[in-house]
């Protein structure tokens, strides 16, 4: 179970399952994405998902429950074991509440990338300004075939909640390196506080 909130700043909760089918393999389905009116407290998450749940009749078949570290998700996992029995839930529900490794290894990235943060926070920005407007990004792409680069290789910026997208960002970055350096030749003024 996750929470997204959209750029209208609405609120969604996707409910993800993962099963072993008969031959063995990894299965996994989205069963329910949907907008969670009212607030986003561990209560009305757990209803949420409860209700979700029982109407696909996995309520006697649920092993685990993988939860990012939000408090409002240690609630929700409270509210959960009152309304399932314990016999009804597989190993008597001692592995339900499974913190998300991918969100503790982004907590760790994130963490590590403080040390590198004015180089990164230098090569956002100056993505951003050559993301700015149609004629910066003409320039830019100028820059890059004349480098012998793909201009069509986009530039992208990352996302602090994911750090595989500084990871991403910074690739991109390496290699437009000799395009940033001569575009640089050319502004010195306008990129000078925030070249890599």
């Amino acid at each position: 179970m996750d929470m997204w909130t959209s750029g209208q700043t609405k609120g969604y909760m996707c409910i993800t399952v993962h099963w072993i089918d008969e031959k063995w393999c990894m299965q996994k389905r989205i069963i329910k994405f949907n907008h969670v009116q009212g607030n986003h407290s561990g209560k009305n998450l757990g209803l949420h998902f409860y209700d979700c749940i029982v109407d696909w009749n996995l309520d006697r078949k649920l092993l685990s429950l993988s939860l990012d570290n939000a408090s409002a998700n240690d609630k929700c996992v409270e509210g959960l074991l009152t309304k399932f029995s314990k016999n009804s839930l597989i190993c008597d529900g001692i592995f339900f509440h499974v913190r998300c490794f991918n969100h503790i290894l982004n907590l760790v990235a994130q963490d590590g990338l403080k040390t590198i943060a004015a180089s990164i926070a230098n090569i956002r920005n100056t993505i951003s300004i050559v993301r700015n407007s149609p004629q910066q990004k003409e320039e830019f792409e100028k820059c890059a075939s004349e480098c012998d680069l793909n201009p069509k290789s986009e530039l992208m910026l990352d996302v602090p909640t994911r750090w595989n997208s500084t990871y991403d960002m910074l690739q991109k970055a390496l290699y437009f390196r000799d395009a940033f350096d001569r575009l640089f030749l050319r502004h010195k003024k306008k990129y000078k506080k925030c070249a890599p």
